[in-house]
């Protein structure tokens, strides 16, 4: 059986949806709205082994070398083949975690080529869900 991880911000939150929506509780989700990296490391994660995770992680803290730091941490800690970090609208923390995502050979998905209200969240989370998991 396919394990998958979401973990995140109100971002995972609204990707957790729209994954959930297409493959109906095959992915843990470790998600809350306004969730800080500090937060996300506090959770206990479950003791498996994740095909692929999703970070959603970043949109809520300020970019410093202390958040690439607590980043790298948060990484480390994710036992996962394959990880696929959502970089936000904000360029200097998209950089930031672009630059996490290429330390450990992971994948990004950039949040800019989706449509936005607030340059914070993407208006359909289904059109940035259908990109990490097009149908076959």
């Amino acid at each position: 059986m396919f394990a998958c991880l979401i973990i995140g911000d109100s971002i995972g939150v609204g990707m957790s949806r729209a994954i959930g929506d297409r493959y109906a509780g095959q992915c843990d989700k470790l998600v809350e709205e306004r969730a800080t990296v500090s937060q996300i490391l506090s959770w206990r994660t479950p003791n498996k082994f994740y095909g692929t995770t999703l970070l959603a992680v970043g949109s809520n803290d300020e970019p410093s070398r202390l958040l690439a730091l607590k980043l790298t941490r948060l990484r480390q800690n994710i036992p996962t083949q394959r990880a696929i970090w959502i970089l936000p609208y904000s360029r200097t923390r998209a950089y930031l975690i672009n630059s996490i995502a290429v330390t450990f050979g992971d994948e990004t998905l950039d949040l800019a080529r989706f449509q936005s209200k607030d340059r914070i969240h993407p208006v359909d989370y289904r059109e940035v869900s259908a990109v990490l998991l097009p149908e076959h």
